[in-house]
This record gives structure tokens, C-alpha cells and sequence, in this order.
């Protein structure tokens, strides 16, 4: 895409959706990584009580913001018990749109609390 100021608003439209979605998979792909941190233990290997703690020092985040990502991590995507068989997603079909880009955490989060209450 040429500079913003030169692109049509269709460039601009498109611009502007397509890093939506890369954001959307970044964050799929973080969720990946906080999800295995916490099933290794990683927290208590390298000197942290929690993984939340480990999330908060590590990724310079709120303790808030890193009890959202372990929470969504959990529900979208899949486990394994202590003898390494697969656990399913707790909410598969946001597991899905997660997966396809189209949606965010926040999305997650308006899921999670609404199945919640």
C-alpha cells in the first residue's frame, strides 16, 4: 500500500481490516504460548509463584490483564490432563473464530462473561 495519505479508501478500508486480523491471530498465537507456560509449570521453574505473576513481570502487563489472557487461553483453546491426553476448548466455536482472525480478546471476553452470568 502507498503512503496513507495517497491510498483510495478502498486501500485504506482494506489496510485497516486485514491488520485487524493479523491482530486477531497474534493473539491466537500468544494465547498458544501463556496456554503452555501454564501447563509446564513455567511460573514455579523460573522463580514466580503464578503464572499470572510470571505474565505481569515478564510481558509488563496488569495483574488484570494477565488473569484475562490465562482465563481466555483456557477456554479457547484445548488442554491435556496430567497424563497428556487432549482436553477439549472450552468454547470451541470462539476457539474457531479466534483461529479464522475474526475475532478479538475483547470479543472473548464479552463471550466469557455473558456465559458466565
Amino acid at each position: 500500500m502507498r503512503t496513507a495519505w495517497q491510498a483510495s479508501d478502498e486501500e485504506i478500508l482494506h489496510g485497516l481490516a486485514t491488520i485487524e486480523t493479523q491482530k486477531n491471530l497474534l493473539r491466537l498465537s500468544e494465547f498458544e504460548l501463556v496456554r503452555e507456560a501454564d501447563i509446564r509449570g513455567l511460573a514455579g521453574a523460573h522463580g514466580y509463584n503464578t503464572t499470572n505473576e510470571l505474565l505481569q513481570c515478564t510481558q509488563n502487563i496488569t495483574k488484570a490483564e494477565a488473569r484475562r489472557r490465562i482465563t481466555a487461553a483456557k477456554d479457547v483453546l484445548p488442554g491435556r490432563s496430567p497424563s497428556g491426553d487432549a482436553l477439549p476448548a472450552a468454547l470451541p466455536e470462539t476457539a474457531k473464530a479466534l483461529a479464522e482472525g475474526a475475532i478479538s480478546a475483547d470479543h472473548i471476553a464479552v463471550i466469557q462473561k455473558t456465559l458466565a452470568g
